[in-house]
């Protein structure tokens, strides 16, 4: 959206701190969902996104900005958004969405398939949630399980969810 494309590499400042690397939304094509990464803006945030936030103290941020997204605190180094929340205040699908992506052509179910969230805990920490086949429902109603306040469905389909664990030496 602004005509600036990044390196699609992890920051050699931070890699040494690095444990996982996740899948971070769906494409700009299917949302345009707000996205910056060592300050440099590359999608406007939308109001109403779910967003997960790095921010400068080192500290991880999960939330929603409001309707009207004026500007980006200074705080917020980086962020990635993806639709409305799927939880928030423990509440499944609070925005009421009726579209949460949808299964490739030829599945047996439109609605079920591989999906990814995170979220984040009432004790604060942040959980990665995934399965091979959840409808948006189902992964919400994980995330509250998991003692989850504020979570964001992240990316759904085999070739689009992923996890990996790393140790940098």
């Amino acid at each position: 959206a602004t005509g600036v494309r990044g390196s699609g590499l992890a920051p050699r400042d931070d890699v040494e701190q690095m444990v996982a690397g996740f899948n971070g939304g769906f494409q700009a094509t299917h949302g345009e969902y707000g996205m910056m990464m060592e300050g440099t803006l590359f999608i406007p945030p939308k109001g109403y996104g779910a967003t997960v936030a790095s921010l400068a103290d080192g500290a991880t941020g999960i939330g929603t900005w409001n309707e009207e997204v004026d500007s980006i605190p200074p705080e917020i180094i980086a962020f990635r958004q993806n639709m409305t929340p799927l939880v928030h205040d423990k509440q499944v699908n609070p925005f009421r969405r009726d579209w949460w992506g949808a299964a490739p052509p030829g599945s047996r179910d439109p609605t079920y398939t591989q999906r990814s969230g995170v979220c984040l805990t009432d004790d604060g920490f942040v959980a990665y949630l995934w399965g091979p086949s959840l409808s948006p429902e189902s992964l919400g109603a994980a995330m509250v399980r998991a003692g989850c306040n504020h979570g964001t469905h992240l990316d759904m389909n085999a070739i689009l969810t992923g996890f990996e664990f790393y140790h940098i030496a």
